[in-house]
């Protein structure tokens, strides 16, 4: 994406000033919608113990949907601070319609990261909320990248590896 197609993006929300409002407002309830869903899934998780078929005193979920997202996370962490990738803001110099302070690591998108690893940890719990979480999450990294805060690469990536992590979570 160069500074003209980032133009192109968002300009139709730069036009009005109630569809900038609504970007942030939106962002806003995404991003604190995952920060409740994942305690409330591990809160869940711990109060309904045991399946009928498991022998052991948790969830048989818990443990994968703990160590499953902390391994990506780390691993999204690591690769950001390696590749220390700038922003869009940064190497096009554009006026993001989120403003942030932050430099570089924006590769690989946390937001995209995380927001879809919950969704997936959701859905192997109860699936009609991980579906809405699913589609919380891509609206999100949508919003990060018209927002001007990633690339769509960073958003790709960080989809990608919450998409492969959350296959081993029914394989725990």
């Amino acid at each position: 994406m160069n500074a003209e197609q980032y133009k192109c993006l968002s300009a139709p929300f730069r036009a009005n000033d109630a569809r900038i409002r609504a970007l942030h407002t939106a962002s806003r309830f995404l991003e604190l919608l995952f920060y409740i869903a994942y305690p409330a899934l591990i809160g869940l998780l711990v109060i309904t113990g045991p399946s009928a078929s498991d022998s052991g005193t948790f969830n048989s979920l818990l443990l994968p949907c703990l160590l499953v997202p902390a391994f990506g996370f780390a691993i999204v962490s690591a690769l950001r601070k390696l590749v220390n990738a700038p922003r869009p803001y940064e190497a096009l110099d554009i006026d993001p319609i989120i403003h942030k302070d932050t430099k570089g690591q924006s590769f690989p998108s946390k937001h995209a990261f995380s927001s879809l690893m919950i969704a997936l940890c959701w859905l192997h719990f109860y699936s009609p909320v991980g579906v809405l979480l699913i589609i919380g999450a891509v609206i999100l990294a949508i919003l990060r990248v018209i927002t001007g805060v990633h690339f769509p690469k960073d958003v790709i990536a960080g989809t990608l590896i919450a998409l492969t992590l959350g296959l081993l979570i029914p394989l725990w």
